[in-house]
Parts: structure tokens; sequence; C-alpha cells
């Protein structure tokens, strides 16, 4: 039961569709779903994603598709994507909490400490868009108190507005520092996801080297370099090795 109500984190619709037809597509892959017509579901998502990848609630929709249709790693990838265009969506967060309970690789990350931790916590309070319309709103403030602090003769209201100017001018840097945050952690280093049911991660680009460990569909990795085909990958544990590109699909 707790694997089948995931599913039902479903968007129903998709506000930045403002034309047609593409808000008819989404509502008709919508249906689709609803009467268990997946194979139709997921061609519709995909055509919208043709034309505007960008699109956060197609990727989480279509990420629910391929669970109901028991592709791990395509629902894992979607999932993925949908959280790297919308960090903050609680929903995207329990699907893919859900779908990663199903990975046959169980792999602890490395301790990090607790400041980094909670800094990493709090960048994602907010999405990209809060954060820049926050920043936004504090600087015309900022500018308002600052007039008041310069034009306004009273000793009070300037002490005031000097106070309010300290204030306002914090809350700019800390506000633009976990949104500088936020976008490094989702940008600053490619990853991928393991599409192949099973691969034996290599000790060098070389098929004829010795295999250092397997990885299975769904699993989560980063992308650190490349060499004639292969890819240098890291999972979260800070184990590396060699894995080629076709064994993975980028995030």
């Amino acid at each position: 039961m707790y694997f089948f109500c995931a599913c039902f984190f479903f968007g129903g619709t998709l506000n930045v569709f403002a034309k047609e037809p593409a808000a008819e597509l989404f509502s008709k892959a919508n249906l689709y779903f609803q009467k268990e017509e997946y194979d139709s579901a997921e061609k519709v998502y995909s055509t919208i994603l043709q034309y505007d990848s960008s699109l956060a609630e197609v990727w989480f929709n279509l990420g629910n598709v391929y669970f109901r249709k028991g592709e791990l790693a395509k629902t894992i990838l979607c999932y993925e994507r949908a959280k790297k265009l919308s960090p903050a969506d609680d929903d995207i967060d329990f699907n893919l909490h859900v779908a990663n309970l199903r990975v046959t690789d169980k792999i602890d990350p490395l301790p990090r400490i607790f400041y980094l931790q909670w800094i990493d916590t709090a960048s994602f309070w907010l999405s990209s868009d809060d954060w820049a319309l926050i920043i936004v709103t504090l600087f015309w403030l900022l500018v308002i108190f600052l007039l008041c602090y310069f034009l306004i003769p009273s000793v009070v209201i300037r002490k005031l507005g000097f106070f309010l100017v300290m204030i306002t001018l914090l809350l700019i840097i800390f506000s633009y520092a976990l949104a500088f945050h936020q976008q490094n952690l989702i940008y600053g280093t490619e990853r991928a996801i393991i599409t192949s049911p099973s691969v034996y991660v290599k000790s060098s680009p070389d098929e004829k080297s010795s295999d250092l460990f397997i990885l299975h569909e769904g699993t989560k990795v980063d992308l650190l370099d490349e060499l004639n085909g292969w890819k240098k990958i890291r999972i979260a544990n800070g184990s590396i090795g060699w894995v080629t590109q076709n064994t993975f699909e980028i995030i």
C-alpha cells in the first residue's frame, strides 16, 4: 500500500502552460494515467517534453508512469530531473524516496559535518525562484531604509533606518548565500542514474581492467571525468571507478 499510494502525488494542472495545445496534451496524458493506460500516458508526456524539457510537473508525472510500469531506473531519472527543476517540492522528494527504497544498492553516504548538513537543508527551504523574489524584495527594502536614513532629519528615524539597513543587508547576504549554495548542489557536479540492470565498475577505462564493485539500476552517481567512451564515476560513499557511457543516463 505504501508504494501504491506514493504514485498518487500527481500533478493535476500544469500552470506553466498558458496556451493550447500543450495544456490539452497534459490533461490528456493525466487522463490516460487515471485510466491506467500507461503506454499512452508515457507517449504524451514524452511529446510535451520534446518541446519543453524544463517542466517539473511533466517529469514528475512521467516518473509516476514509469513507477507503475515497474521501470525503476527511468522512474528515478524522471523524479531526479523534476527535483532538479523544483528542488523544494515535497511530493517529488516523497516519491523519489519511495522509488529509492527499491534500488538494490544500499550505499551509506560519507559523513558530513553537522553545520554543513544544516546549510544544505536550509538552502532547499525555498525554490530558486522564491529565493530570487526574496532577494529582490529585500533589495528594495534596503533602498527605502537608505532613503529614510539620508533624507529624514529625525535622529530617531535615522538610527532606526541605519539599524534596518544593516539587518536587511545581512538578510540579503544570507539569502544569496543559500540560493547560491542550492544552485551549486544542483548544478555543481554532473550526476547520472545507472540504467543498466547491473554494471561492473572498473579500476581504469579499459574492459580488461579489474572489477572494483558492481552497481545496479537506479543508483545515482557523480560524473567526474571522461576518456575514450568511458566515464569516471563516484558513488555516495566516495568510491571511484570507471563505467562505459551506455550504462547510465545524465540527470
